[in-house]
């Protein structure tokens, strides 16, 4: 299954190009809107001398983190829905693009913020916890905290493709999340995360143009679609193991609409 998943996933990138660069400039602007957002309030609180105190810095870490979170919050959900359009081997639009996010707005934005608030607890709990090293306590109420946030991170994966896919309920999806993270733990860690850290590493070179964060979000959006084909299987075969999967069956007809690729035809389609 693990393998199909990267398949489809780089097949789907590599079919919309066009689509998954334009989202990564967009990306782009809106990590340059965050930088600059950091900027504008890191020099209002150095004018105000409020970075001169533990709280001052928290209040800083704060503010910028949370802006920073709902300004790519909001622009994730509605790139999360074209994502999920190309998962489902469509064409995504502008007009798409602009109907998503005045679906998606209110929350995404709410979840940007969860994830800038959290962000910030974590690296203020990181000064605070390990500033004094001399006793155990405070290096193992920071790693119980830090694994804490990195379930959450891990689960938090899930949540924008659960929002391209279905309804745009917050609280569902935020339960949702959890359930795919716990209910599938070894997918996500070793097939999802690492992979998503690949590919991370990779757009770093190509200055996030390619793959960048969309296919990260396309990733999401595939692993999102493979995974509900397994609780499809599950629902019409209530007495089936759910440890043993019959993921080639299962994935028949997505490996029948991916078809066979070859690099011949990647580069050079009208030889085929």
């Amino acid at each position: 299954m693990f393998g199909f998943f990267i398949k489809k996933s780089f097949f789907d990138m590599w079919d919309n190009l066009l689509p998954i660069i334009i989202l990564n400039v967009g990306f782009c602007v809106m990590l340059a809107l965050s930088l600059g957002a950091m900027w504008g309030v890191g020099a209002l609180m150095l004018e105000l001398g409020a970075t001169g105190t533990g709280f001052g810095i928290f209040i800083a870490n704060l503010a910028v983190l949370t802006l920073c979170g709902a300004i790519l919050g909001v622009y994730t959900g509605a790139a999360s829905v074209m994502t999920t359009t190309i998962a489902d081997y469509s064409k995504p639009t502008f007009a798409e693009f602009f109907r998503a996010l005045k679906e998606t707005w209110k929350p995404s934005l709410l979840f940007g913020v969860i994830q800038g608030v959290l962000l910030s607890l974590i690296v203020n709990a990181a000064g605070v916890y390990l500033h004094n090293m001399n006793n155990l306590i405070n290096p193992l109420l920071f790693f119980i905290i830090f694994w804490i946030y990195l379930t959450w991170l891990m689960a938090s994966q899930y949540f924008f493709a659960l929002q391209g896919r279905f309804d745009k309920k917050f609280r569902k999806n935020l339960r949702k999340m959890f359930i795919m993270f716990f209910d599938n733990p070894m997918f996500t860690i070793f097939g999802l995360t690492l992979l998503s850290l690949f590919v991370f590493g990779l757009s770093i070179v190509l200055f996030f143009i390619l793959p960048g964060f969309t296919s990260i979000l396309l990733m999401q959006s595939v692993a999102l679609k493979l995974r509900v084909l397994k609780y499809d299987y599950l629902d019409a075969n209530p007495q089936a193991d759910r440890r043993k999967i019959p993921w080639y069956t299962i994935l028949e007809p997505e490996r029948e609409l991916v078809g066979k690729r070859t690099l011949k035809g990647m580069f050079f389609p009208w030889k085929n």
